[in-house]
């Protein structure tokens, strides 16, 4: 996963609290993954191109294998309906804790329900 790839690296998980932004969050998380260049998930060709600019994050549109897919595609983040800044908040509990975090500290944190809790926690550490 590539999220754990940096994880694993970061000391308290204070690096959440230091993008000051969602978007600069993406921004991160592209550079890290793709190296500069967006590579597709699908076919693993660097030939693709923007197609939208939503308000959280970019699509790419594939030029070999006409796919479209962003920087979250098999990840776990991938088809939530979870805002990205609730998934940073629970990854931060997590890294503080040592990925020991109950679900009821994840709930007490975000205020998320029990399932989504659940979840997400679940998600994460497989």
């Amino acid at each position: 996963c590539i999220f754990e790839r940096y994880f694993w690296n970061v000391s308290g998980g204070l690096f959440i609290m230091e993008l000051k932004s969602i978007q600069k969050y993406i921004q991160f998380i592209e550079t890290i993954h793709w190296e500069g260049l967006p590579n597709c998930p699908y076919c693993n060709n660097n030939n693709s191109r923007k197609i939208s600019k939503r308000k959280i994050g970019v699509r790419y549109h594939c030029n070999n294998c006409n796919k479209s897919f962003s920087v979250f595609v098999n990840t776990f983040m991938q088809n939530t309906n979870l805002p990205i800044f609730c998934w940073l908040q629970i990854i931060d509990i997590m890294i503080k804790s040592d990925w020991k975090a109950s679900i009821w500290d994840i709930i007490k944190i975000t205020g998320v329900a029990y399932n989504t809790s659940f979840k997400c926690r679940k998600k994460i550490l497989t």
